[in-house]
């Protein structure tokens, strides 16, 4: 019975160590490495326990000596089991099946704060982070719409540095409002945003856009509502759009990761260039993300409250609604260099008034990130709207830098 009642206490030290090496594994990828390295201390230890009591010396003092390097304090098995290693003689047949030796998890770098060394290391977060981006629409684009985010932040005292371009097309024609609507026209638009982790719960930053819209000659953007062409003709140039303040919470609550994102949009464009509307937004949305080994799961849900006249439109067609956000994705870690994710997102309409452009909007995209060096990232992404509305094609192209 004293056999069988020590297979029992090894076998419970094995599934621990299972179970600490999971929660290492979790804490990796959310970018914790203080406790994804004191975790894995533990489970050294435990393992190193396991090996003494099964009659293998020399692996258990391998063990304790790895787990000494991540921090454990305590003493060593050969000091708490203070007998003559032997061999553990099995069990009887009753005894569930032995479980396989856990091989111990390649720690991250530890996280570095004195002055000329590495920061964290962030593609743990960056890695599971869904494809950020203007929703691709052409009127949509003008509020201060904020991208998809996850519910995940970087290490405390982390810099995020990101730049990224992007290309949207729509061609649209409706004969409503009492005439034809029409509106063929390309919008680059560049992104320049920096955000820093106050607390591994707590973020602020701020991003500053600019773009240009093209018209295709002789075709000009047309809006009709009530038998009146309500877009004023002007010549669009290349200009700055707005500057979006932003903070972001988010924690753990044990069955997944969750949070809020607030962004205050403060125009910068003219009335002429469109790029913009001249509204201040805020923008307040609910994070949620799912975590399932190296799949993530990503929802989004918020909305987005305009204030002040847009000047779009001529009057009095110049009001505007406030709208609901929305977004849904998956996130794949590939491999140690990149990732691979596909969403769904969309908004309301923000012109409930205009019988042309009163239905929603909806993207589809999917978009790589990849590792260039341990602070220096890529994102590839490529989107399509589902309906007239959501526009044609999304492209876009960013860096992004951490330290």
């Amino acid at each position: 019975m004293a056999a069988v009642a020590e297979a029992q206490d090894i076998e419970a030290m094995k599934s621990r160590v299972k179970r600490l090496s999971d929660e290492v594994e979790r804490l990796t990828l959310a970018g914790d490495s203080i406790r994804a390295t004191l975790l894995a201390g533990e489970a050294y230890a435990v393992q190193s326990d396991v090996e003494w009591l099964e009659g293998k010396e020399t692996a258990a003092e391998d063990e304790w000596r790895e787990a000494l390097k991540r921090g454990w304090g305590g003493k060593p098995p050969w000091e708490r089991f203070p007998r003559a290693v032997r061999k553990f003689d099995p069990p009887p047949p009753q005894e569930p099946p032995p479980i396989e030796k856990v091989e111990p998890l390649p720690l991250p770098p530890p996280v570095r704060r004195r002055a000329g060394q590495a920061g964290p290391d962030l593609w743990p977060t960056i890695a599971s982070a869904p494809y950020r981006h203007a929703h691709n629409s052409v009127w949509h684009s003008l509020f201060g719409t904020p991208p998809f985010e996850q519910a995940a932040i970087a290490p405390a005292g982390a810099w995020q540095v990101g730049f990224w371009f992007e290309y949207l097309t729509a061609d649209f024609s409706d004969d409503g409002g009492g005439g034809t609507s029409r509106w063929n026209t390309r919008l680059h638009h560049e992104n320049l945003e920096v955000n820093y982790s106050i607390t591994n719960t707590i973020l602020v930053g701020a991003r500053i856009s600019s773009g240009e819209l093209y018209e295709r000659d002789g075709d000009l953007i047309r809006v009709f509502d009530n038998f009146t062409q309500i877009v004023p003709t002007a010549e669009r140039g290349f200009g700055a759009d707005a500057l979006t303040l932003r903070g972001k919470f988010a924690t753990g609550v044990g069955f997944a990761d969750v949070g809020v994102l607030a962004e205050l949009k403060i125009p910068l464009s003219s009335e002429e260039d469109l790029l913009g509307a001249e509204t201040i937004d805020l923008a307040v949305v609910g994070l949620l993300t799912k975590k399932f080994g190296k799949l993530s799961v990503h929802v989004n849900l918020g909305l987005v409250v305009p204030f002040g006249d847009p000047k779009i439109f001529v009057d009095p067609f110049d009001d505007v609604d406030s709208y609901v956000v929305f977004g849904a994705g998956v996130v794949y870690v590939v491999t140690e260099w990149a990732s691979a994710g596909l969403q769904i997102e969309g908004n309301t309409s923000a012109f409930g008034d205009v019988a042309v452009l009163d239905e929603r909007v909806i993207t589809v995209s999917a978009r790589g990130h990849f590792r260039v060096s341990d602070g220096t990232f890529v994102t590839l992404g490529v989107g399509m709207g589902l309906n007239e509305l959501s526009g044609d094609i999304v492209a876009s192209l960013g860096m992004e830098f951490g330290f």
